[in-house]
């Protein structure tokens, strides 16, 4: 991955994107790619404010990574 991690993101998370990373990790540590992807998109989209611009992109590409993974875990390659 691009240097991000979930563990990153949720250290450096706004108040409000707190749950949805929870959420969003407990996802990855289940294997469920798919709903960690959705998780962290979430939490980008909500949280895309002026003062959150650059957690929300991490948080962005973080999601798309995760996608990524989940099409590789179902044999489809992206």
């Amino acid at each position: 991955m691009n240097g991000i991690s979930a563990v990153s993101l949720l250290f450096e998370a706004p108040d409000e994107a707190v749950a949805r990373c929870r959420i969003g990790f407990r996802a990855i540590a289940d294997g469920d790619w798919v709903e960690a992807a959705r998780q962290f998109k979430a939490a980008a989209n909500e949280n895309a404010g002026p003062e959150t611009a650059d957690w929300s992109a991490k948080c962005w590409m973080f999601s798309r990574e995760l996608a990524n993974i989940a099409l590789i875990q179902s044999g489809q390659q992206h």
